[in-house]
Order: C-alpha cells, then sequence, then structure tokens
C-alpha cells in the first residue's frame, strides 16, 4: 500500500519507514504539514500516518485540509503522537483521522491500524 509518513523527526520517520517497508509498505516521507501538502496535491497514497506536533502546520490542521480536499478526503489517516491523553486522541478524530495512536508505538500496533484503517475506507467506498 502506498503509504505517506509526515513527520518533522528524522529518526522518527527513518524509523517509520522501516517498520512498514519491512511490512510491505511502499513508503514515501515528508517532514513538515507544509511539503504533506504539496504532495497530496501532485500523488494521492492510499494511506497517511501523521505526527501531530509539527512546527507551522501541525497534524491537526493536516488531517482538517485532507478530509476537505475532495481528492483525499477518502484517504485513510491514521495520527501519532507523545500525547497519550483523551483531549488530544478527541481533537484528532474530531480532524478526521481515522485512528490515534500514542508514541512509543509498537510495529505491530501501526501496522494492525493501518490495515484496519485501509479495510474499513474500502468497505466503505463506492460501488462502481
Amino acid at each position: 500500500m502506498k503509504t505517506l509518513v509526515v513527520e518533522d523527526d528524522p529518526e522518527a520517520r527513518k524509523a517509520l519507514r522501516l517498520i512498514l517497508q519491512l511490512d510491505g509498505f511502499d513508503v514515501s516521507t515528508v517532514a513538515s504539514g507544509q511539503e504533506a501538502i504539496r504532495v497530496l496535491q501532485a500523488d494521492i497514497p492510499e494511506l497517511i500516518v501523521l505526527d501531530v506536533f509539527m512546527p507551522e502546520m501541525d497534524g491537526y490542521e493536516v488531517c482538517r485540509w485532507v478530509r476537505a480536499n475532495p481528492s483525499t478526503a477518502h484517504v485513510p489517516v491514521v495520527m501519532l503522537s507523545g500525547r497519550a491523553d483523551p483531549d488530544s486522541a478527541a481533537r484528532g478524530m474530531a480532524a478526521g483521522a481515522n485512528d490515534f495512536l500514542a508514541k512509543p508505538i509498537k510495529p505491530s500496533q501501526l501496522t494492525r491500524s493501518l490495515r484496519a484503517a485501509s479495510l474499513r475506507a474500502a468497505m466503505q467506498a463506492p460501488l462502481l
């Protein structure tokens, strides 16, 4: 599955790429919300892994943009955050995330969440 990882921390970005590639995902990465939007305007992935806390444009803003844009509104978004509090998770879900996971995250938990979000999206897609 073609997956876009949006993470400002270079070490976390590399780790997420490796985790997902080892599980068969086709991964591209960007380091900011603005960069994510530029990529999404040109090339739409099947999944998005989105860090919450980034400078200039946070993950909540990016997720709202994804949901408001007709060409990306259907793409599952799994948000990741160093904050595990219920308010952060509620904000993520209100922004349109399909799932909200607290860091540090187990690789199996991430891939399971992405596969479940992808399956739910496929089941909700209109029949052609």
